[in-house]
């Protein structure tokens, strides 16, 4: 560790730092012009190689008018998973063909739905606040996609409803929505120590789940 730790830095951007030029010499400007992507990042884990390799397979994917009409944020090429973490950002296998790309993002809300899913989660918000519960009701804010979130505001929105007289015992105050199905919001959920008032629910689960769940932290019980 003390040897990495003296290590000169540079002398592993420096190739790195060749690589990413040339993708953006190549291929920046279709990214920013085609696919308005905001950042292309390629995992620490991989070779430059693989780097390219994914960066080409993007290139030929932003051909296509259907996966331009999505939100691109931050697009990360690493070695094995491709996931959609939320309406703007993603994950993609250096190795995937530019066929299952598309594929596997056309399930990806348009710009015109997310924008759309992203007004309604404001507004259902702004319903929440102040209600009888005592729980201020907030969604994750990395992997979230809009649609999920605004989902996950009616499901408390139908709980309070039908459980007027429910408030949540202290310290408890924040209920945050995190995508279940992402393993590292999972890992963030359980193992967030700095929100000590927070809890944290599968914006997934159904009216039966939430219940369930709330219940365990109710006052007086």
């Amino acid at each position: 560790m003390h040897n990495r730790l003296k290590k000169d830095p540079y002398e592993t951007w420096r190739p790195q730092k060749k690589l990413y030029d040339a993708i953006q010499e190549k291929f920046g400007n279709a990214f920013r012009k085609k696919l308005q992507l905001e950042n292309f990042v390629c995992a620490a884990d991989i070779t430059l190689q693989e780097c390219e390799q994914g960066a080409t397979h993007l290139f030929e994917a932003s051909k296509s008018t259907d996966f331009r009409m999505h939100h691109w944020g931050q697009i990360t090429i690493n070695r094995f998973n491709t996931i959609v973490h939320d309406d703007f950002h993603a994950q993609i296998r250096f190795d995937l063909p530019v066929e299952q790309i598309l594929q596997h993002f056309s399930r990806k809300a348009l710009k015109t739905q997310a924008t759309k899913d992203t007004t309604l989660a404001i507004k259902l918000e702004g319903r929440t606040k102040n209600n009888p519960s005592r729980l201020r009701a907030v969604c994750d804010l990395t992997g979230l996609r809009a649609a999920l979130c605004a989902n996950a505001f009616k499901t408390f929105i139908r709980f309070v409803k039908k459980n007027r007289d429910y408030q949540v015992k202290k310290p408890w105050d924040t209920l945050m929505f995190v995508d279940g199905t992402q393993l590292d919001r999972v890992n963030f959920a359980l193992n967030s120590s700095a929100r000590t008032t927070y809890l944290y629910i599968d914006a997934n689960s159904d009216d039966e789940q939430f219940s369930n769940y709330l219940r365990k932290f109710r006052s007086g019980n």
